[in-house]
């Protein structure tokens, strides 16, 4: 499989240039965004500060130092799977090559299969996943596996 995926590997750099239509990188901003709001809110109603401020600083942290990742860029025709060791690279995959594709859940991961016309499954690990769900229902839902879930009795 790591053969057959050399042919879709391309330097980012020399893509043409496109639009992205959905991003998944590995911060979620939204959501340090969303905490921040909830220490602020903290910092007013409670006693005691320690707790709030604490939090704000957390998150203040994440967003302005921790460097982000992009994963996946989703352009029109097209999907761009970053290379998770060289961020110059990244798998290429069209649109018009996916048979079909799966989302999976699981309580530690997120993360999207595509399963393309000549064999090649192409993993694609996801965090706070709404824009690009949105992207592959407009783009493809019919291709959707949709596996039936198993309850626990």
């Amino acid at each position: 499989m790591a053969d057959e995926l050399k042919c879709r590997t391309v330097r980012v750099d020399s893509l043409e240039p496109y639009k992205v239509l959905a991003r998944i990188s590995r911060k979620p901003y939204a959501s340090f965004v969303t905490l921040l709001m909830i220490s602020g809110y903290l910092f007013i109603v409670s006693e005691s500060k320690v707790f709030p401020i604490a939090l704000a600083i957390g998150c203040l942290f994440m967003i302005f130092v921790v460097k982000d990742k992009i994963l996946l860029d989703a352009a029109d025709r097209f999907i761009v799977v970053y290379d998770t060791k060289n961020k110059d690279l990244g798998t290429i995959v069209y649109l018009s090559e996916i048979e079909n594709w799966e989302y999976i859940f699981k309580s530690s991961t997120e993360e999207v299969i595509f399963y393309l016309d000549d064999g090649v499954e192409i993993h694609c690990p996801l965090v706070m996943t709404r824009k690009f769900m949105r992207y592959l229902k407009d783009k493809m839902e019919h291709k959707e596996i949709k596996r039936e879930k198993k309850w626990k009795k």
